[in-house]
């Protein structure tokens, strides 16, 4: 007899980054542009919250995915041009399961980074194909 297994499913575009409240025995599984992945947390006891990009080759993210077991760690964003999207993303994942960190490339002290613009609860794939 196998128990069922609880997924918390996204589907980011390849500019934005999906960050998905795991609770605790849960599955991240995320849609890729190649495919669907399930990520599992290291602590599968406690609630955790994973941060999966769209295309990490796209944002230069290479550890897929970043898992954090406290808020404060997405909050605190990852640069200071970035921030107050990261908090925004943190305040809406109070109360929603899945959000959705949308990036643009910006000039940053002389070079271009890919940087979080804005966090939303609608990825732009599912806008696009609402508007359709």
């Amino acid at each position: 007899m196998t128990t069922a297994r609880l997924i918390v499913g996204a589907r980011p575009s390849v500019v934005e980054v999906a960050v998905l409240r795991v609770p605790a025995g849960a599955v991240a599984a995320v849609e890729h542009p190649y495919g669907v992945r399930e990520y599992e947390p290291e602590l599968r006891d406690v609630e955790a919250w994973a941060v999966v990009p769209g295309s990490p080759d796209t944002l230069g993210w290479h550890a897929v995915p970043c898992w954090y077991y406290t808020l404060a760690g997405i909050r605190n964003g990852r640069l200071k041009l970035d921030r107050q999207a990261w908090h925004a993303a943190a305040k809406l994942l109070r109360s929603e399961p899945v959000i959705y960190v949308r990036h643009e490339k910006q000039l940053y002290f002389g070079s271009w980074r890919w940087t979080a613009v804005s966090a939303s609860t609608v990825s732009t794939i599912d806008q696009v194909e609402a508007s359709a």
